[in-house]
């Protein structure tokens, strides 16, 4: 079984939230498997425009994105399920986000992150991101 058919496995008997079927059109360029350390990630864009883009995010549990920054984009986050730690790595301070909490992260900013829960979020970039880190 591939990822995108786990991914979609994973979405099935999840209450209150849609299947994954029932919100996009799957293609090659619309599913990106992240690179994290401690865990997975995949990601669906559901809106992938020059100007915008915004993915349905899962992040498994102790998977770790590095510190990063986008130079040009703006982000924000918003979990719809589980718990992250968000870490701006400019100032050192730590955020834990739950159900219900965001983030914003302005450009030029180095941040990571670390899921504590398996977590789905939402991901809005303005513009795009350009070269997503990709397996």
């Amino acid at each position: 079984m591939d990822s995108l058919e786990k991914l979609i496995g994973m979405t099935t008997d999840l209450p209150a939230i849609p299947k994954l079927e029932d919100l996009i059109e799957f293609s090659e360029e619309g599913y990106i498997e992240y690179e994290v350390e401690g865990g997975h990630s995949f990601g669906l864009m559901l809106l992938d425009k020059k100007s915008v883009s915004v993915m349905r995010l899962f992040v498994s549990v102790g998977a770790k994105f590095p510190e990063h920054v986008h130079q040009k984009e703006k982000e924000w986050g918003i979990v719809f399920r589980g718990k992250i730690e968000f870490c701006c790595n400019d100032t050192g301070k730590k955020t834990i986000l739950e159900t219900g909490d965001s983030v914003e992260i302005p450009k030029g900013q180095n941040h990571s992150g670390i899921a504590l829960e398996d977590t789905w979020m939402i991901t809005v970039a303005v513009p795009r991101i350009e070269g997503y880190p990709t397996t």
